[in-house]
């Protein structure tokens, strides 16, 4: 969310896949390239509506790891991870309170990171 996926992000996000669904790196790999080809996200945010409560917690956690990852919960990720939040139908105050309140975030930071996303929103909404 801060614009990059670092190694150690990358590296987080292989060890999931594999220490929790069993998946190889070679296969992570080839589902990252498939996803950066042709991925539509507004089905993959429509798959995750369908998890459960549960499930829905356990993807923000692994995205809260991967956002930490590389040393530094950046504010824009903590206001995407919000977002995506919100997207699952989850209260959006509760999760950006409860990430603020586990990470240390600059609050300048996250000030002008929410003024962005807002702004993007914006942007999407103008679009449809």
């Amino acid at each position: 969310a801060d614009g990059s996926l670092d190694d150690s992000e990358g590296k987080k996000l292989v060890d999931y896949f594999q220490n929790h669904i069993g998946m190889s790196e070679s296969r992570f790999l080839r589902l990252q390239e498939r996803y950066n080809e042709q991925v539509d996200r507004f089905s993959i945010i429509e798959k995750a509506k369908n998890l459960t409560s549960e499930d829905k917690v356990e993807l923000l956690n692994m995205l809260c790891g991967i956002a930490l990852a590389d040393g530094h919960f950046h504010a824009f990720e903590a206001t995407c991870i919000a977002g995506i939040a919100v997207s699952m139908g989850l209260d959006m105050v509760t999760v950006f309170e409860d990430i603020v309140s586990k990470y240390e975030i600059d609050p300048d930071e996250l000030a002008e990171a929410t003024k962005i996303f807002s702004n993007k929103l914006n942007e999407l909404k103008d679009q449809s």
